[in-house]
């Protein structure tokens, strides 16, 4: 069996390089955004008389308007959506130029 060439070689190291930093990536992103949505969800609405040891007043917070879940879920969705395409096309550009970076070695 015929071994691959060095140009070769060379594109499918960098192509999975990138494939693991990019979907890395990717993966933290998504959990940055969902923990941001789920605190913007929490709002502070609510201003308690009563203060606490500091002599500041305690905030109560419960859940936004109705609407603002679904418009949040919307744009997590979208900021998905997006994230995942870049990273698709930043791994497909990525080894397109590794293969043509490779016949200069």
């Amino acid at each position: 069996m015929r071994s691959l060439s060095l140009r070769a070689r060379f594109t499918i190291a960098a192509s999975l390089f990138l494939i693991v930093s990019c979907t890395a990536l990717t993966v933290v992103a998504h959990y940055s955004a969902n923990r941001m949505i789920d605190a913007v969800m929490l709002e502070p609405s609510i201003v308690a008389e009563d203060t606490v040891a500091g002599g500041e007043p305690a905030a109560l917070t419960e859940p936004a308007s109705e609407a603002a879940p679904a418009g949040g879920q919307l744009l997590y969705d979208a900021f998905r959506r997006e994230t995942t395409l870049a990273t698709v096309l930043i791994v497909l550009a990525g080894s397109v130029g590794a293969y043509f970076a490779a016949s200069y070695v």
